[in-house]
């Protein structure tokens, strides 16, 4: 004699559910929807800035560069003049298939990406004037280390988590409206 439980599933049953599930699902509006995706990967675009780096931490700014803004929050942030330029910077556009996030601040892609090593000239005077850890430097040229890439957007992984956790949440919602 066995001994244990079962249990039956009706098919009549899940595909009633089903068939309501695709009917919350059409109902979603698209463009909302995509709003809502963007605006989630803007609030954590804002906060990468806040936290210097959530993906991947900022690396540490050169001691020179440091020199210019003692109040800085830490040696791995912008200053908070800067982030407030880069975050107004931010746009969200949507369509009716996808949506864009992003800036098309220049310099927001220099410090995304990173640069390579280049040569500053002045441009209207004969000498560069600059404050350096060992004081004021006057000199006809300086060869930029480059800037190193601090991840502004979200990497694909958690641009990706961040789009389904608003999907998951418009659908629930959806389906307490709905009555199931």
């Amino acid at each position: 004699m066995s001994t244990g439980f079962t249990f039956q599933i009706s098919v009549k049953n899940i595909a009633g559910v089903l068939g309501h599930l695709r009917m919350i699902i059409n109902g979603l509006n698209n463009r909302e929807l995509l709003q809502a995706i963007g605006n989630a990967h803007l609030k954590w675009m804002v906060q990468n800035l806040r936290d210097a780096g959530s993906d991947k931490p900022h690396q540490i700014m050169a001691p020179n560069t440091l020199i210019k803004n003692k109040n800085r929050t830490s040696a791995r942030h912008f200053s908070s003049r800067f982030r407030a330029f880069l975050q107004q910077s931010y746009t969200v556009k949507t369509s009716h298939d996808h949506v864009d996030v992003g800036t098309q601040n220049e310099m927001a892609s220099w410090h995304h990406h990173g640069t390579r090593k280049y040569t500053i000239r002045p441009r209207n005077k004969k000498l560069l004037r600059f404050k350096t850890v060992g004081g004021v430097v006057f000199a006809q040229e300086v060869n930029h280390p480059g800037i190193p890439a601090r991840g502004l957007l979200p990497t694909k992984k958690t641009a990706e988590a961040l789009a389904l956790k608003v999907m998951i949440g418009a659908l629930n919602k959806a389906i307490k409206a709905g009555g199931i």
